[in-house]
Order: structure tokens, then C-alpha cells, then sequence
């Protein structure tokens, strides 16, 4: 029987934190299983029905790059889940999930003119771009998979934005020095042109939404191409599921070129599931051989 890993602990290192802006990390310590290495999995549970986002997937028992997140629902206090998945060789794992911690929406100031999303969040996508073009598979689809959950969370309606002056009762509440400061960190640039109706208002946002989105887009096509193992696989996976989430928000084109990447990713998938496994059973086989040449060596 192959025992799956014990003895240890996953945490992360701060309880809250602001959406797209504070940086979180994951470690696990103290996992002991006679079948190393071990593989660490972490991931962002769904608070719908939406399967979960794929963070890390390596050997590494610690995130390789901090991650940011976009913030949890109201309804749920703000609350996001993390899990840990502890696999040992053979495939006998550990599942930690109730990793907790408090996203908060993004602050917004008070002003006359709408403040759109790329105006708060548009460097990000730059940054995608540049972690694309590193090779960095993990990092790039880690980060597009969080601005693509605040994409779909400001499309649905399911966000909640404080202004510099409180004007809800029900608004979050934001209790470090940090998360209140972001509110004075990004700079406000008005736009050219102010829509004079909540419908004007709402198709330049979505609008403005989708123009995000096919660019991240263009920069997951580009990265899956570096996709070096399992890991990265699995995380532009979880990209390109989130991205597509709303269709309203992509063209026809786009759409079509992540779907053929998401199909290529679940192949390539599972050539990497196949190699893993050809692997074990190699070195299954290394050691029955092993086992009968000490056999015939005592008879």
C-alpha cells in the first residue's frame, strides 16, 4: 500500500490584502513520504460552480513568484480559498483546503467621470506581455487567470468599489495602513470622452473590457508555445478557462485561436500525464529486475 504524504503544513503569509495589488504567497514545510520527490499543487478554489484555478504545479514547496488575486464576493465576506495538493511519486496525495484569506475590491476615488478598468489595471497586461515573452509559462498564466477573474467579476456585476469617502454601509472595510493606502497609489488619468447615460457608460466599459482581454489572449497563445512541463500546462489551462468565461467579451477570432490552444494544452497534458507515468513504471520495473537478480544471487 503506498502511504500518501504526512507531517506537514500549508499557510499563507497574509490574512487580507487589496484585489490586483497586494502580492500573496503559498509554502507548504514538513511533508514526509518515502516515494520523493513530492510535487506541490496550489490553487484558487471557484465560488461558483467554475472548476479551480491552477497556481503552481512543481516540485517546488513554495510559490516560485508571489501571485495577486482578484477579490472575493461580498457575500462571502470578501473570503477566498486556497488549496495545497501534496502528490508523492507514485500519485498517493494530501489535500490541505482551507487556505483562507480576505481579498478586498479595488478603492476607487471619488470623481465625476467613470474610472475604466484599464485605467486601474491596464499595466498589468503590459506585464503579462512581458512575462510572456521570458518564457515564463507559470507566472504569465498565474497573473492572466487573476485579471481575467476581476474581467469577469466586473462584466457580471459581482464587484464592489469604495470610493475615498465612504458612501455604503455595506462597504468593505479596509484595516491596514496598506490596503488603505492604495486607495492614493494608482494615478487617475480622465478620459477623453464621458458617456452621458448608465447604457453609454456600461458598453464602453465592456468594451474596454474586451480590448483587455483579447491582449491577454494574444499573450497566452504566445506563452502556451513555452509550456516546459505539467505545471505550466495545467496553469495556462486555468488562464484560458477564465478568459473565455465570458463571450460577449471576445471576438470570434480570439475565441477560436485560446480554444485551439486550450485543445493543444489538454494534449500536451496528457503526453506529460503518459511520460510521468512511463516513468513510474520504469523505475517499478528497475526494481522487480533488481529484486529478482538478488533472488537468483541467494539461490
Amino acid at each position: 500500500m503506498n502511504d500518501r504524504p504526512a507531517g506537514g503544513r500549508c499557510w499563507i503569509d497574509k490574512d487580507s490584502g487589496v484585489a490586483m495589488n497586494t502580492e500573496f504567497n503559498i509554502s507548504c514545510e514538513g511533508w514526509q513520504d518515502p516515494d520523493e520527490p513530492l510535487s506541490y499543487t496550489f490553487g484558487l478554489n471557484s465560488e461558483t460552480e467554475k472548476p479551480p484555478t491552477i497556481l503552481h504545479d512543481s516540485e517546488s514547496p513554495f510559490l516560485l513568484k508571489p501571485i495577486l488575486v482578484e477579490q472575493g464576493l461580498a457575500a462571502n465576506n470578501y473570503t477566498k480559498t486556497f488549496y495545497a495538493k501534496i502528490t508523492d511519486k507514485y500519485g498517493a496525495f494530501t489535500k490541505v483546503d482551507d487556505i483562507k484569506v480576505t481579498v478586498l475590491p479595488r478603492p476607487k476615488r471619488n470623481t465625476d467621470e467613470p474610472v475604466s478598468i484599464s485605467q486601474e489595471l491596464g499595466g498589468l497586461v503590459n506585464n503579462i506581455e512581458d512575462l510572456a515573452g521570458e518564457g515564463d509559462a507559470g507566472a504569465m498564466a498565474s497573473l492572466c487567470a487573476s485579471l481575467a477573474g476581476e474581467l469577469n467579476l466586473e462584466a457580471t456585476g459581482d464587484t464592489e468599489s469604495t470610493t475615498t469617502t465612504p458612501v455604503s454601509t455595506t462597504a468593505a472595510v479596509y484595516t491596514t495602513e496598506e490596503e488603505a493606502s492604495y486607495v492614493f497609489q494608482y494615478s487617475y488619468v480622465p478620459t477623453t470622452e464621458v458617456p452621458k447615460t448608465k447604457k453609454e457608460i456600461a458598453e464602453q466599459q465592456r468594451k474596454d473590457r474586451t480590448k483587455m482581454r483579447e491582449n491577454m489572449s494574444k499573450q497566452v497563445v504566445k506563452g502556451a508555445s513555452s509550456a516546459a512541463d505539467i505545471g505550466d500546462a495545467q496553469q495556462i489551462l486555468s488562464a484560458c478557462v477564465k478568459l473565455t468565461q465570458e463571450p460577449t467579451e471576445m471576438s470570434t477570432k480570439t475565441s477560436g485561436s485560446v480554444m485551439t490552444t486550450l485543445n493543444s494544452l489538454l494534449v500536451l497534458r496528457q503526453m506529460f500525464r503518459i511520460a510521468h507515468r512511463l516513468k513510474i513504471l520504469r523505475t517499478r520495473l528497475n526494481w522487480s529486475l533488481n529484486l529478482l537478480e538478488i533472488a537468483s544471487m541467494l539461490t
